[in-house]
């Protein structure tokens, strides 16, 4: 329905809409002295650190404080959530920030009409030392479940190593650092994915060791795999040319991709048997066959028999008759 203006004029003059004017005009005038008066309130105010170049601190310092403050109702509504406060750390070896310090601190970086009342330390202390750099290998973690008949050939980092950043006193210590935990399932295909470093708040609680870069590129290469069997001469070495074994060979069972079947021959292995340190004319004639060499891109390998048993030959004299 369309109102005319002289239906709007006539309904204004009405008691209802007169009592309605009236009920807002008291509203915004009770609103108004209410945000006039002072409030009080507690935010959280988060602390960064300007660090001298080439410095590194001791120790963990806070990453945000509790702040008390009061404004009049409208300052606070303008003024939701406090400022970030930096703090500007000298280059010398230790710093002392006292609680008024930091309020001032807070105050210079916060509207004027905001009143800073308390904040919830009484003081704190920044030690620096100056940084000291290594490179160090990371470690993958992985919980990575593949499907039946199928292989991890390989696991790539890039890169494989990063530069660890801090106290040399902490730094000395570190020999290698681990990533984050790669847990994939039902995987049977090659894959690549950026996995994190462990920080070190999560195992020391601190942050005063830092590492670049802190993501690496994790790259798997998965590829189905097969059965292969093979029979591998065994060879003698430290024995004299008329001992002989049995059985010669040994039966061999490996697990190689799909990829390389055709490419795995006999020739890739060496099998043997040391007789160095074994007494030839001893009770026991038997002794251990060891793989002494294997290629690669095979796994899971069994083979048999585990030892073989030795022997002399001789020669038979023929005498000839007169």
């Amino acid at each position: 329905m369309n109102l005319s203006k002289a239906d709007i004029l006539k309904y204004l003059k009405t008691d209802r809409a007169i009592l309605v004017l009236c009920i807002l005009a008291a509203l915004i005038f009770w609103l108004t002295n209410k945000m006039s008066e002072t409030f009080q309130s507690e935010g959280e105010v988060a602390l960064q650190y300007e660090i001298p170049p080439g410095r590194v601190m001791t120790s963990a310092l806070p990453k945000s404080i509790k702040v008390l403050y009061e404004g009049s109702g409208w300052d606070l509504l303008r003024n939701k959530q406090l400022n970030d406060v930096q703090i500007e750390v000298q280059n010398r070896r230790s710093s002392h920030f006292t609680k008024d310090q930091i309020i001032d601190l807070i105050k210079e970086q916060n509207p004027d009409n905001v009143t800073i009342d308390d904040i919830n330390i009484s003081y704190f202390d920044v030690t620096l030392e100056e940084q000291f750099q290594k490179k160090i290998p990371v470690e993958l973690v992985e919980k990575i479940k593949l499907v039946d008949q199928y292989f991890l050939k390989s696991v790539k980092l890039v890169p494989d190593s990063v530069t660890i950043s801090g106290p040399e006193n902490l730094i000395d210590q570190i020999t290698k650092w681990e990533t984050k935990v790669i847990d994939l399932k039902g995987v049977k295909n090659s894959t690549t994915l950026d996995v994190n470093l462990k920080s070190f708040s999560e195992l020391e609680g601190d942050e005063v060791v830092t590492f670049s870069p802190n993501t690496i590129n994790v790259q798997l290469e998965v590829e189905q795999y097969t059965e292969k069997s093979l029979f591998i001469p065994i060879h003698i070495t430290n024995g004299p040319d008329s001992l002989k074994i049995f059985p010669n060979k040994i039966k061999l069972d490996c697990k190689v991709s799909l990829n390389d079947y055709d490419k795995i021959s006999f020739k890739d292995f060496q099998a043997e048997v040391n007789l160095k340190d074994v007494v030839l004319d001893g009770q026991n004639n038997t002794i251990p066959v060891v793989l002494s060499s294997q290629p690669s891109n095979v796994s899971n390998i069994r083979f048999n028999p585990k030892s073989v048993e030795f022997f002399f030959v001789t020669k038979l004299e023929v005498i000839e008759e007169e």
